[in-house]
């Protein structure tokens, strides 16, 4: 029996699947992500079909989205961790 190591990530990898448009034209014929640079940044990838004559796909790379949320919640308040995890000031 021949032994298959497990797939290990690299630069320049991409990911690509069809999208569901669910009835909105304009979005992406296919998504994904591709893993870019030496640390496996991975980024979103987005493809639409052009027919002009001959089948090709344009298309974008971009930051992944994040839900326009911040690295902690509570940075949204201007509250910082260390006095979310404070006990000082509790009332009781």
């Amino acid at each position: 029996m021949a032994y298959s190591k497990p797939y290990e990530a690299q630069e320049g990898d991409v990911s690509i699947f069809i999208n569901d448009k669910e009835g909105n034209e304009k979005r992406p014929d296919f998504t994904g992500y591709a893993l870019i640079g030496p640390d496996l940044k991975k980024m979103d990838v987005s493809l639409w079909i052009k027919e002009s004559g001959k089948l090709r796909f344009s298309g974008k790379i971009k930051e992944p989205y994040n839900g326009g949320s911040q690295s902690s919640p509570h940075d949204r308040f201007g509250v910082t961790e260390s006095q979310v995890n404070s006990e000082d000031d509790l009332p009781f």
